[in-house]
């Protein structure tokens, strides 16, 4: 059984109730302030409290859906709502109202009507004991009604009923109250009607006052709940000093609601951070029922923190008693990071110069504002007029990259340079489509600021970039621009001087704008009397500051003690007051400012001092413009650049240190004369016409001027003038910074050099003869004449390289670029274009044929051999002419048709010139395709290996067989190995290519002896270029391990050409092939000149007669002597020979007689697939099993 329970339809479904024992009434409570009592349809368009979920609640959203409901989560805080206005009204449980507001002290509520629901208060039991109902309501029903009136009034405090629903007493009142009226009527009438008069004016007046203070409340009420800052009261008088309201702003700030707030803590928003000083400060003025105002780090709901300026104030009753405490927070999270960066730019920053100081202003700035990249750049502009911007420093992700140019066009920097800050907060790709960096980076946002020199032009940029949309970036901007002005600075250092007269002028500002504050104190110390200069100064009104303790609350808490022991003892005539002295005054914003005091005592009638009156003038702006000033002076001083200030008629005035020794005079030397001592003569009298003009007319000139030392010397300079102006805009003093750029100039001299001619030869480079070439053409255009380019490249070029070393390569060069020049008409260019490429322009010929003659003058100058260092070298070139307008009209035209023709010189024998011609372009364009297709042919699995059988001539028995590469074109078929071979060497692909042949061939072969097949070894050529350019011994031993082949089943085979012109490096590298086991061989032996030294110190297996030799014997008589004479060389150095392309049976016959043991040739088999090869060797295989017997 529930004893008191409320019955509610939903209860009703699983619990019986008794007849009701007390109903209580859900009334409309208000504030004092509404005078007259509300129905239901009055509270349309109020603020109403109900608590959330009880009975009430579904009786209002059932019967009164229009009301404007804000639900609370129990009645103390819905009562709380309406007694600080928060709320119009509520409506709740009168005996639970009534409870709360007795308990908590809450005097300014009052009861203005019902809502017509009854909280009905009975017996509740199980549904199953209907008995037991019956049972308690025979038992109520002996309950008299007086008794439950006095049960009502215990529990309410209230009748049940109002009073005049009696009206029997209505009507018994009535009677004889109008007959006490009737007998007293006439007795009272005069005195009664003066009286009500009087009461009547009364009345009228407290009700408007009472209206007015009703409207400066609700109006307090909303201004509260509509403030930006956060706003909590709690209540010190409960435990814990509970929170009994929080304003819409606090919800904002900290995230959390005010229903779960409120009830609480603040100390809910410390977290974990409960070590903090401020804490310890707040702690103990709230224990003391004191004001506090401190900095704290809070955190929200989320966990995120934040800077909370926590200002809270003691509320006292008329007693004096503290009832509540008004906390007022603010967050100032981006006011603490912008000081923290005012901070680091002004200190961490101060000792670090040039590019250091990019670096590390670009790396700090992704730190702070928590970006990805961050970039520093200066403005170029090319001869063109074109924009780029030159990165000082570029940060990605924390590293510091490489710097880099860019064009300004179409990115987001063009609309930041030489303009002002722009934001892109997110969609910059979308904004700057045109913007591949943006897409590269994978940049969203951008925020920019501009540099500006002295003279306000554009000098470079600042910006902060992002991956993801970017939030704070108005605070982001703010730092962009701080730095911006001290990067600007550190890019031009022009404006030292300027800097110099901005501090003397500000000081001069805050001297002439200084104003008196008036401050009066009693003998106390307290403020009685203070002017509004002084209110605007300390952040205070004046109602606030008067009765405030002067020492305690302005002074710094070092000097308070000091400083009113002083006071007292000039109040109690120790001590004259002090007429004059300096003290710092603490201000409202938690800052101070420096004042300088004039003071003097008051006195009463009697002539005793009651106080003192004091002037205060501001000086703190004062003092920093003095110390400015005498920074300013120390930069004037120190500057490394020369300054100089004159008078309006160009009269020096003054000259810093660096002017004397840039020009060599000493000050006293040139002060009360003019620049005009500093004229080199190197500029005419237009120039300084000009000169003066833009200075007179717009206050400002800068460029490059050439003066004269006082030795004489002639040097450049940077000068930035600038004229300095009165409040009347008159002219009154120029300044002029300048910087000797001597060292500069001959830097852009080499520069310019360096960019236009080739290091190595002084012959101009691809750059210039580009421009000279583009000149030529335009030039013949508009004669209509002709012109000849020559592509000069030397023959085996890399072979000299490659044997003798890149400095005697180098030599080579140099000596021949000057032998070339020095053969060549003045009008005419020759210019290097890279390695052994040279280029020669020949201008206005009469005919194709003078281009040759030129040609063949080139060609003859190589006769004579070059002599350089311990060398004596004999060289040739192949030359290919173009001829404009036959062979094209532009110089890209003329220089491809013009090395075409070159390669074509070379095909035909080398030491030639060679006219192009349109075949060639085809050939060309041929070699190119094929180098591309070429390219793809192994991952698309276009090579393969033939397999060329080698046998042993006596017995007819395969010892072996040669890998041979073949390219299978899937559109063109079997292209010929002499037409790509070259290719692939030349492209540097016979690398790949070559290791692939060499993992194929051992691959295959040791999947034939896998099948017990008759074959032993597998021969496999190198391209010189395997031995020179890769670790073809390392390859090799991994391609035997990876194959499971012994490496004495493999031979390798090098060219004699290669082995006789690298002899060191080709004896280095047989070497360690043959400690693996492998077996050598020179192919093509017979075609060169071979050194027997060298071949003696080779370890050298087989000698591969050339089929050359073998295709004319025995008939050629020199053939077979060269075939016997390198069978006998063979025999004597312990080698075989295989004899290479054998066709005919006489040839097998001559060999066979010479003592020649192998051969291999069309006699015996041409070059097959791997399947055919295998069934060669099946059929051997079978043959020896038939003799063996085995078969």
């Amino acid at each position: 059984m529930w004893g008191a329970a409320t019955a509610t339809p939903q209860r009703k479904q699983y619990m019986r109730f008794s007849k009701p024992l007390v109903s209580i009434p859900a009334a409309i409570i208000v504030r004092d302030q509404v005078r007259r009592n509300l129905s239901m349809n009055d509270l349309k368009g109020l603020k109403i409290a109900v608590v959330s979920g009880y009975a009430a609640h579904d009786f209002l959203l059932a019967e009164y859906p229009h009301l404007n409901l804000e639900l609370v989560a129990d009645v103390e805080t819905a009562l709380r709502k309406v007694a600080f206005g928060a709320v119009d009204a509520m409506i709740g449980n009168l005996a639970t109202a009534t409870h709360y507001m007795e308990r908590e002290g809450i005097s300014n509520l009052r009861v203005a009507g019902e809502s017509g629901y009854f909280y009905d208060l009975a017996f509740a039991v199980r549904q199953e004991w209907p008995e037991l109902t019956g049972i308690l309501d025979k038992v109520l029903d002996t309950i008299p009604e007086t008794r439950r009136q006095a049960i009502f009034n215990r529990w309410v405090g209230l009748r049940p009923l109002p009073w005049y629903e009696n009206r029997e007493l209505l009507f018994n009142l009535f009677l004889i109250f109008s007959l006490l009226i009737l007998i007293g009527f006439m007795v009272a009438y005069r005195s009664l009607k003066h009286q009500v008069r009087n009461r009547t004016r009364e009345l009228e007046l407290e009700l408007e006052e009472r209206l007015k203070t009703q409207a400066e409340l609700d109006i307090s009420n909303r201004a509260i709940a509509a403030a930006s800052n956060g706003i909590v009261i709690s209540d010190p008088r409960r435990k814990g000093n509970p929170i009994i309201y929080a304003n819409p702003a606090f919800e904002r700030i900290t995230g959390y609601t005010i229903g779960e707030i409120l009830g609480g803590n603040c100390r809910i928003l410390q977290g974990s951070d409960t070590r903090q000083p401020a804490l310890t400060t707040l702690r103990h003025a709230i224990s003391r029922g004191k004001a506090s105002k401190v900095e704290l780090r809070n955190y929200r709901k989320d966990g995120s923190m934040f800077w909370n300026e926590l200002s809270v104030s003691p509320i006292h009753d008329d007693h004096g008693n503290l009832i509540h405490f008004i906390g007022i927070q603010n967050d100032i999270s981006e006011r603490k990071l912008l000081l923290e960066a005012l901070h680091t730019i002004a200190t961490g920053f101060s000792g670090i110069s040039g590019l250091d100081y990019f670096e590390q202003v670009a790396g700090w700035l992704t730190g702070v504002l928590g970006v990805e990249y961050a970039s520093i750049g200066r403005l170029l502009i090319d001869e063109e007029g074109t924009e780029h911007i030159e990165t000082m420093a570029f940060v990605a992700h924390g590293h510091l990259e490489r710097n880099f140019t860019y064009n300004l066009a179409h990115t987001p920097c063009e609309t930041v340079v030489g303009k002002q800050p722009c934001c892109y907060p997110s969609d910059i790709q979308e904004l700057f489509p045109l913007d591949n960096d943006l897409k590269r980076l994978g940049i969203e946002a951008y925020i920019g600021a501009p540099l500006f020199r002295s003279s306000n032009e554009p000098i470079g940029l600042l910006s902060v970039m992002h991956g993801s949309p970017l939030k704070q970036t108005d605070l982001a901007a703010t730092i962009l621009q701080i730095v911006a002005s001290r990067t600007a600075a550190e890019m031009e250092r022009l404006e030292s001087e300027q800097q110099l007269e901005k501090a003397r002028s500000q000081a001069q500002e805050y001297l002439d704008v200084a104003s008196v504050v008036l401050v009066a104190l009693d003998r106390q110390g307290k403020v009685t009397m203070i002017n509004r200069r002084g209110c605007e100064l300390l952040g205070y009104p004046e109602q606030r500051v008067i009765g405030m303790d002067w020492f305690s609350d302005f002074m710094r808490g070092d000097q308070v003690e000091d400083l009113r022991h002083q006071f007292h003892a000039i109040m109690s005539g120790l001590h004259d007051p002090l007429k004059y002295h300096e003290c710092p005054v603490l201000t409202a914003s938690g800052g101070q400012r420096l004042f300088a005091w004039h003071n003097s005592l008051l006195h009463d009638r009697q002539g005793n001092p009651i106080g003192t009156l004091s002037s205060g003038e501001d000086i703190t702006d004062r003092r920093r413009a003095e110390q400015e000033t005498r920074l300013a002076a120390s930069v004037f001083d120190g500057s490394s650049e020369g300054i100089m200030i004159t008078e309006p008629d160009a009269t020096i005035l003054r000259v810093n240190p660096a002017f004397s020794q840039i020009t060599g005079y000493e000050a006293h030397e040139v002060i009360g004369k003019t620049p005009a001592l500093l004229r080199s003569n190197r500029h005419d009298q237009a120039f300084f016409s000009g000169f003066w003009k833009k200075l007179r007319q717009d206050g400002v000139w800068q460029g490059e001027i050439w003066n004269r030392r006082k030795g004489g010397e002639a040097y450049p300079v940077w000068q930035n003038i600038s004229a300095v102006r009165n409040e009347q805009g008159e002219i009154t003093q120029y300044i002029s910074i300048f910087s000797d750029i001597t060292d500069r100039k001959l830097t852009e001299d080499r520069i310019r050099h360096m960019a236009h001619y080739d290091l190595l030869t002084g012959l101009p480079n691809r750059i210039l003869f580009m421009e000279r070439c583009s000149h030529a053409i335009a030039l013949a255009h508009r004669e209509m004449s002709q012109m000849a380019l020559l592509f000069f490249d030397l023959d085996r070029f890399k072979h000299i390289n490659d044997s003798l070393g890149h400095p005697v390569g180098d030599d080579l060069l140099k000596a021949l670029g000057s032998r070339l020049a020095t053969n060549l008409r003045d009008a005419d260019t020759i210019a290097r274009l890279g390695g052994d490429e040279f280029v020669v322009l020949v201008e206005k010929i009469e005919s194709p044929e003078a281009a040759a003659v030129v040609a063949r003058k080139l060609l003859k100058q190589l006769e004579q051999p070059f002599s350089l260092a311990d060398y004596e070298l004999f060289v040739s070139a192949s030359i290919g002419i173009s001829i404009y307008p036959d062979n094209g009209t532009d110089v890209t035209v003329l220089i491809r048709n013009a090395d075409a023709a070159m390669y074509r010189a070379k095909e035909l024998g080398r030491g030639h010139y060679q006219f192009y011609t349109e075949e060639l372009t085809s050939n060309a364009y041929e070699r190119v395709l094929i180098e591309n297709q070429l390219r793809h042919a192994l991952e698309r699995q276009e090579l393969q290996l033939h397999y060329q059988p080698q046998f042993e001539i006596e017995t007819g028995i395969l010892i072996g067989c040669e890998a041979l590469v073949r390219w299978k074109h899937p559109e063109q078929g079997m292209i010929p190995p002499n037409t790509f071979i070259p290719i692939a060497e030349d492209s540097g692909l016979i690398i790949p290519i070559g290791e692939w042949v060499l993992r194929e061939a051992c691959r295959q072969l040791q999947a034939w002896r896998a099948k017990h097949l008759p074959i032993d070894s597998v021969s496999v050529n190198l391209a010189g270029d395997q031995i020179q350019r890769s670790d073809i011994v390392g390859i090799t031993r991994m391609i035997l391990e990876e194959t499971g082949l012994p490496a004495t089943c493999l031979e390798l085979e090098i060219t004699e050409g290669f082995a006789m012109l690298h002899p060191e490096q080709t004896i280095r590298t047989l070497l360690e092939l043959r400690a693996l086991g492998i077996s050598l061989s020179i192919d093509d032996f017979g075609t060169g000149y071979p050194s027997l030294s060298h071949l003696k110190q080779m370890p050298i297996d087989y000698l591969k007669l050339d089929q050359s030799l073998v295709r004319d014997v025995p008939h050629d008589p020199d053939d077979a002597a060269i075939a016997r004479a390198v069978f006998a060389m063979a025999e004597s150095l312990q080698m075989d020979v295989i004899a290479e392309g054998v066709e005919t049976k006489e040839q097998e016959q001559f060999l066979l007689q010479e003592g020649c043991r192998y051969v291999q040739g069309f006699l015996y088999g041409h070059p097959m697939a791997a399947t055919q090869m295998e069934e060669i060797l099946l059929a051997q295989a079978a043959r020896q099993r038939t003799a063996d017997g085995t078969g």
